[in-house]
């Protein structure tokens, strides 16, 4: 007996509506020609490609309005920006994109607006675009489901997937305004991920005289290779041995977990408002430097930038212990794994930083 292969005459009729969008075709593709009982992954492929897609609309709005830019909404889109691909599902996305633009004065006054926001009629709040946001939930009901959904449910699934799209393309809601000039979209659709492909990229909205372009330029200055020089001479600058007997105590414990450990983490805490402050990392790293074989990396953390990311330490880490490595080669490993090769082919004793 032949089976049968899932029929949705709206997400037939989406398919057609969406010839340069080659993402969108694959994704409904792969519903429509697999087996009406056996569609739950792909529909749930499709509805997680549906809200990265409305996502990137409302990330690509947000950048080009200056006005809407917070600090918590510019530190989500580093993680997002930097992160693995994997790292960032599309439910959690899609709702930050939407409340980032829950004030934007362009899309407030477009109907894409309803793809991220709705009023209810009884309270008149606006909540989360409920036909929106549900997709999010379908994965979770297809892994308790046991990865499959009865077969009805799945062409239920596509009809609204289907009249979603449909809608879509109605306002046109993927035709971006020419200055939002963003990474994540290329010939007016989604590239499928937020990660930047390169680095130097940040220059691009390093340009924007915006809250997101300063840290933007923050970033830029930071992954320069004049950065580590600055570091090194800012720590070398505010050397002052007046300050050594204060910091006996600290630098003797600090060289003890050091000499008697081969990893672990040693914080000497300092008030913020003590004027000496950056005299005793400058003590600090005089003293560890003078301690044979060992290597010092050492800079100073910023809330803003990438400075503080566990990848930033690791990228200079594996610079420092393996100046003539090609990143070029390495692009698909993780730094994790980078920086272990690193360690095993260095004749450093031990390396602090």
């Amino acid at each position: 007996m032949k089976k049968q292969t899932l029929r949705s005459p709206r997400l037939e009729a989406a398919l057609n509506l969406y010839p340069n969008n080659h993402r969108l075709q694959r994704a409904i593709r792969a519903v429509l020609e697999e087996q009406e009982a056996y569609a739950a992954d792909e529909l749930v492929v499709l509805a997680e490609e549906v809200l990265m897609q409305i996502a990137s609309v409302g990330i690509a709005h947000y950048l080009a309005h200056g006005d809407l830019h917070k600090e918590v909404y510019n530190d989500y889109l580093v993680q997002l920006f930097t992160s693995a691909g994997h790292d960032h599902n599309a439910g959690p996305v899609y709702r930050w994109a939407a409340n980032m633009v829950k004030d934007c004065p362009v899309l407030t006054k477009s109907p894409s607006y309803a793809f991220f926001w709705e009023t209810k009629e009884v309270t008149e709040k606006e909540v989360l675009s409920s036909r929106v946001n549900c997709l999010g939930e379908l994965r979770n009901r297809v892994m308790h489901g046991f990865f499959v959904l009865p077969p009805e449910e799945n062409r239920k699934e596509a009809e609204l997937l289907g009249e979603l799209l449909e809608d879509a393309h109605q306002v046109g809601l993927w035709l971006r305004p020419p200055n939002e000039n963003v990474h994540f979209i290329q010939d007016f659709q989604f590239t499928g991920s937020f990660v930047l492909p390169d680095s130097n990229q940040w220059r691009l909205y390093a340009q924007a005289p915006t809250r997101f372009g300063r840290l933007a330029q923050r970033i830029v200055e930071e992954q320069d290779p004049g950065f580590w020089a600055q570091e090194e001479a800012a720590l070398q600058h505010a050397y002052n041995e007046a300050v050594a007997p204060r910091m006996n105590e600290a630098v003797n414990a600090l060289l003890n977990f050091v000499n008697n450990r081969e990893q672990g983490a040693f914080a000497v805490w300092v008030h913020p408002q003590d004027p000496d402050a950056d005299a005793y990392c400058a003590q600090i790293r005089q003293c560890i430097l003078e301690r044979p074989q060992t290597r010092l990396l050492a800079y100073g953390l910023h809330d803003q930038g990438i400075s503080y990311t566990g990848d930033f330490l690791m990228h200079r880490l594996i610079a420092l212990l393996n100046p003539n490595n090609n990143p070029g080669k390495s692009d698909k490993k993780k730094p994790a794994d980078l920086l272990k090769a690193a360690r095993s082919t260095t004749k450093i004793g031990s390396l602090c930083s």
